[in-house]
């Protein structure tokens, strides 16, 4: 039985992945230990983000070591440890790590407080939304259509390209 923190969304939400029985445990634990915690389940159909990824990882790992990474032109913010990567060498450390550990959803948000332009790259909308929520003067978008670039380019063109301050 394996359940963990997924996703750290705020100081009082988080998502926990698991098992289904251990993550019922972490339930009953929670509710015997804060009698009033609101608690919601969710449909994920993958346990990302958790140990249960662990066979995937290493799958992947094997996989990842015949890819020829190359520096990016775009800057990514890693969910993981909300570290701004750049460097081929960084690309592929961070794309497994984002498999099987915990997305540190507040400190990716804070890192983000400089831009102007967020832009997801999908699939779906939901981290969109999230941040919408956080940063509504914000221009937001997410790229999960070849007509969303489109958008996107309407967006930029007439803004700087800003990059998330380096800690």
């Amino acid at each position: 039985m394996v359940a963990g923190v997924a996703i750290y969304k705020s100081a009082t939400e988080n998502v926990i992945s698991g098992s289904a029985q251990a993550v019922d445990q972490v339930r009953n634990w929670v509710y015997d230990q804060y009698p009033d915690a609101q608690l919601e389940g969710l449909s994920l159909e993958v346990g990302l983000h958790s140990l249960l990824m662990e066979s995937v990882v290493k799958n992947m790992t094997m996989y990842l070591e015949k890819v020829d990474f190359k520096d990016l032109s775009v800057p990514l913010l890693s969910g993981v440890d909300a570290q701004i990567i750049e460097k081929a060498e960084d690309v592929k450390h961070h794309v497994i790590n984002h498999l099987n550990n915990p997305s540190v959803w507040t400190q990716v948000m804070a890192r983000l407080a400089d831009c102007d332009v967020l832009v997801e790259v999908g699939p779906g909308t939901k981290l969109s939304e999230m941040a919408k929520k956080l940063y509504p003067e914000k221009s937001i978008i997410a790229i999960n259509k070849r007509s969303d670039i489109d958008v996107l380019k309407k967006i930029v063109e007439p803004t700087t390209h800003t990059t998330p301050t380096e800690e």
